[in-house]
């Protein structure tokens, strides 16, 4: 009875607290805010631009280092130039020391130096404890300015390179991948380029000096680092080892241009040996710097970046059950990057999931998104945003990846409030006005026995030369 009674006294208050707990009575959280920690921005006197935090929680020290280089600029008929300069720089040795060498200092100090090439910039990074500092940007210093390309390592790198060129039609999303590019900034534009086996037949010792004299240099090379060193000691070290690195007129010609528009169209490649077909559909999407860069970004989140969230994901996997896996966005670029969504269905479904992928786009553009959907992606950009900033390197890098691409200097600071301000009429306007799901290129690369006529019931199938580039033999059709 006593409980009884304790129960029935006790159920107002807990009525009264679930109430409160419901979520239509619970308060917005407050605004996000994030002050990103200041990081100095120092000229060199031998031209180099320094991203300096200091950060003594660890003793530890990492450097970044981004030279204004990349894959676009070597010679077509050397296509793998670039990424095999930066492979050998690292390991084909510096002035008085083999690459194996360097790489058994390294290990015993517990430092470690890396080099890679990209499409538009070379990056670099050296991380080690703060007492190996001074050898650690000695060693960086040599890495960049006096690589010795021994030949043995020249012929390994090219060697790994003709591996993954012999292997370059073993993954269907991979040949999608690449032929999908060639179909929207063109073949053998440089931004779609493919290395082959003849191309790297033609890369020789001297190519790989004559591409490192001509963009490495201190005048084309920004350097972030961050960690347990004070501005003093960094910049006297920097000056020992890259002081005397003299500055040199650049010979950085204009980035390739692309195609005013793209062919629609459907595409297709035949792979007798899966029963996936493996879909790529769009067409050209934005330049960097674009005006409705952050709606661009709220309204990725929502059309298909975002998994289960996401209209695409919504759709095609959790209401029709077409696939494990969709993507969709527009993409933004130095010179024009892509609308594309990307997926796989049974063979059978193919033609189910290309008009799946038209329907969700133009009902995605037929209404502004719900309020709490807004809500939801904006929250989200602004939470990954923060995320961006882990580590002081990080936080380094960032200033210096965003002056490097010619963001505005206080481009961080203004991020979350642009994100804020995107509403729902600028996600359907813009949906509106860059994405065209008429007017795109469809490329499918599938069973041809298994797809049946699909894609010729969608209209002229145009059939898509598969090349063994090791060889140059066209393998289909």
């Amino acid at each position: 009875m006593m409980r009884a009674l304790a129960a029935l006294t006790l159920m107002p208050a807990l009525a009264a607290a679930q109430a409160e707990l419901d979520p239509a009575n619970l308060s917005p959280p407050p605004p996000l805010e994030f002050d990103i920690p200041a990081v100095e921005r120092i000229e060199l006197p031998n031209g180099m631009i320094l991203f300096f935090l200091e950060d003594h929680e660890l003793p530890l020290v990492e450097v970044q280092t981004l030279t204004r280089t990349g894959s676009v600029y070597e010679p077509a008929d050397k296509a793998g130039l670039a990424s095999i300069t930066a492979t050998v720089m690292r390991t084909g040795g510096i002035e008085g020391m083999t690459g194996d060498a360097l790489d058994a200092e390294l290990d015993f100090q517990a430092s470690a130096i890396e080099i890679g090439m990209g499409e538009e910039s070379c990056s670099a990074s050296l991380s080690c404890l703060t007492e190996n500092l001074p050898r650690g940007l000695e060693l960086l210093a040599a890495v960049l300015r006096t690589p010795q390309f021994a030949q043995e390592k020249i012929d390994l790198a090219i060697n790994a390179e003709r591996e993954s060129v012999r292997r370059a039609n073993d993954d269907p999303m991979g040949i999608a991948r690449r032929e999908f590019r060639s179909l929207i900034y063109g073949r053998g534009n440089p931004w779609a380029r493919v290395t082959t086996g003849a191309t790297l037949d033609a890369i020789t010792r001297d190519d790989l000096v004559a591409f490192h004299q001509r963009f490495f240099h201190p005048n084309s090379t920004m350097i972030a680092v961050a960690g347990d060193v004070s501005r003093e000691a960094l910049l006297a070290l920097l000056d020992e080892h890259f002081g005397d690195w003299p500055q040199a007129e650049l010979d950085i010609p204009p980035l390739p241009e692309v195609p005013d528009s793209i062919t629609p169209g459907i595409f297709f490649i035949h792979r007798p040996d899966v029963n996936q077909s493996n879909v790529r559909l769009g067409h050209f999407g934005v330049s960097r710097h674009d005006p409705d860069e952050y709606v661009i970004r709220v309204m990725n989140f929502l059309y298909g970046s975002s998994g289960f969230t996401s209209r695409l994901v919504r759709e095609a996997r959790t209401n029709r059950g077409l696939t494990y896996g969709i993507s969709g966005q527009i993409t933004e670029h130095t010179v024009r990057g892509l609308y594309v969504v990307a997926t796989f269905t049974k063979s059978e479904t193919t033609r189910e999931m290309i008009d799946v992928i038209r329907q969700v786009t133009r009902d995605f553009q037929a209404s502004p998104p719900a309020e709490a959907e807004l809500e939801l992606a904006k929250t989200s950009e602004m939470n990954s945003f923060v995320f961006r900033f882990e580590t002081p390197i990080s936080i380094a890098s960032q200033r210096m990846n965003y002056e490097y691409h010619g963001y505005p200097a206080d481009y961080l600071e203004t991020y979350l409030d642009n994100i804020r301000a995107v509403t729902a009429e600028d996600v359907q306007r813009v949906a509106q006005e860059r994405m065209h799901v008429d007017q795109t290129a469809i490329l499918v690369v599938g069973n041809a026995d298994e797809i049946g006529d699909q894609l010729t019931q969608l209209g002229e199938v145009t059939e898509v030369p598969l090349v063994d580039f090791a060889t140059g033999e066209q393998i289909w059709p």
